[in-house]
């Protein structure tokens, strides 16, 4: 039983990673049936606070949660999870599967970002970060250090690259 649904008339405006949040950290045995137009788009099952299974309309697993969790403006119904739903196809912590998506989204669309400056001139100052950047992500810090400290020196008041540069030496 969802006490939470139960009070639709009060406005519950709860997000997906919210009821994963709920159910994970809870230690519940529940399935969140998803829905969008009113119509099912997938459902994430979850026992005893583990992650089990998540199921769309285009497969199951690690991709259909990922596809679940970034979609936007859908309905969460919260149900308690059935003896004969505990197919496990998830090995991952829920928390841990929350944070590399999101992560993973967010340098997507830093690089989106990037590529749309590009498009309209980038500044010397773009040009380096971008090098910079690149060589963190790929995990290069000895490359990306001397990178950062030329900007740095080159704009000794930007605080994102201060940051960085703090970063880097404690990393090295």
């Amino acid at each position: 039983m969802n006490i939470l649904n139960e009070n639709k008339e009060k406005n519950y405006c709860f997000q997906l990673s919210e009821y994963l949040q709920i159910a994970c950290n809870g230690m519940h045995s529940v399935k969140l049936n998803i829905t969008e137009d009113d119509l099912l788009i997938g459902n994430i099952t979850i026992n005893n606070g583990s992650l089990l299974n998540a199921i769309d309309n285009k497969g199951e697993g690690i991709d259909a949660f990922k596809r679940l969790i970034l979609k936007k403006n859908t309905k969460v119904e919260m149900k308690q999870l059935a003896q004969d739903e505990k197919k496990k196809t998830i090995g991952v912590k829920c928390e841990e599967l929350i944070f590399k998506i999101f992560t993973t989204k967010d340098r997507e669309n830093s690089i989106l970002d990037l590529s749309k400056k590009a498009k309209s001139k980038l500044s010397p100052f773009d040009i380096k970060m971008n090098k910079g950047i690149n060589l963190l992500l790929e995990k290069n810090y000895k490359k990306a250090l001397p990178v950062f400290k030329e900007i740095g020196k080159e704009f000794p008041g930007d605080k994102q690259v201060q940051s960085i540069l703090k970063r880097l030496s404690e990393l090295l």
